[in-house]
């Protein structure tokens, strides 16, 4: 997740604490859709094929690298609400950007509180721009091949160093992200909406895709096809993921008009 997700994630935490007429419903579906229909979600296996984690065998090392990783931001995630509960409440206090949370760990932490955190602002971007940059790198490195293939391609460590579509593609998500650092581009808020509402635009993407392969026998073998009741339920969260589509473009529109 970006860093500017989290602390727009964090704000609408801590707006439960601070404003009487929040919805809680609104705030737990925002977040749902905000990650389960990321198309960074697309990007963990090829992390793990390249570190050579394929098989059975790798199986465990795999559950216990992506419960460590759930672990830490469940941790995170409630330290926020902790401190929110605890600090915002009582001063009557919101969060409306990055100062506002070093200020806040002023607070608590002293006057090391400010530069502890924004070395830890420069940590978190400085690990999300590079991870997203890499595994969008093997993504659209992996469509242009399979794409580009006549036969059947299978899974594995994708060879990177010479390809120019991975550096392409690396390289845009490193440096297109500095054109919000222009003058009258829209605001930080802003900014954030756009982000989080445009990789909810491609769910419908991932929830049909999804369908399609579990409900062919020729995609997963008549075993594991869904059943009936499978089906409908797929059926039901495809048709969820247009109507949030939807919003999301209405959300984007409304988003660039935000000053």
């Amino acid at each position: 997740m970006h860093m500017q997700n989290k602390c727009a994630m964090n704000r609408a935490r801590i707006q439960l604490f601070t404003t009487g007429g929040y919805l809680l419903l609104q705030t737990v579906e925002a977040f749902l859709l905000a990650v389960g229909g990321s198309i960074t979600n697309l990007l963990y296996p090829y992390f793990i094929q390249q570190k050579g984690w394929q098989g059975p065998r790798f199986r465990r090392v795999q559950l216990y690298d992506l419960a460590f990783g759930t672990s830490v931001l469940v941790i995170i995630n409630l330290s926020i609400w902790t401190i929110g509960a605890e600090l915002l409440y009582p001063r009557g206090m919101t969060v409306e950007s990055l100062d506002d949370l070093a200020n806040l760990l002023t607070l608590v932490l002293g006057q090391l509180g400010g530069p502890i955190f924004y070395l830890g602002v420069f940590a978190a971007l400085y690990s999300s721009v590079i991870g997203n940059a890499v595994g969008n790198g093997y993504l659209v490195t992996d469509i242009v091949r399979v794409c580009q293939s006549r036969e059947a391609t299978l899974a594995g460590r994708l060879e990177v160093g010479h390809s120019r579509v991975y550096h392409a593609v690396a390289a845009w998500c490193l440096f297109s992200p500095l054109i919000w650092s222009l003058p009258g581009m829209p605001s930080f808020i802003a900014l954030t909406i756009i982000a989080n509402a445009a990789a909810v635009v491609v769910l419908p993407i991932l929830c049909g895709g999804l369908w399609c392969l579990t409900a062919r026998t020729a995609f997963i073998g008549p075993a594991y096809r869904n059943k009936w009741w499978e089906n409908t339920v797929l059926a039901g969260l495809f048709i969820l993921s247009l109507w949030a589509a939807y919003q999301s473009v209405i959300a984007i529109t409304n988003a660039l008009y935000i000053t």
